[in-house]
């Protein structure tokens, strides 16, 4: 069974990752995001301050997060993985 709804993945929820996800939840350009990073606290933490802010803005999104070593898994599905690493 097809279904249209989106779903993206941000490899990176540092600065530049964080405002893609905050013009996607903005934008209601998908029904599910996934924010995934090196530090899985991080990318929860960043999870949470959107899903909080999920009653004042235009979507309905999911938000989920979790770590690098699930990557594969996570974005299984998706229309559109972003990667925006840090430079170290």
């Amino acid at each position: 069974m097809l279904s249209d709804k989106k779903k993206v993945a941000i490899v990176g929820v540092g600065m530049v990752g964080m405002s893609f996800a905050y013009a996607l939840l903005n934008q209601n350009i998908c029904d599910e995001l996934v924010l995934i990073d090196i530090n899985k606290e991080r990318a929860w933490g960043e999870a949470a301050d959107l899903s909080h802010g999920l009653p004042f803005a235009p979507s309905s999104m999911k938000i989920k997060a979790g770590g690098v070593q699930r990557l594969q898994r996570r974005r299984s599905g998706c229309d559109l993985c972003r990667c925006t690493p840090a430079a170290r």
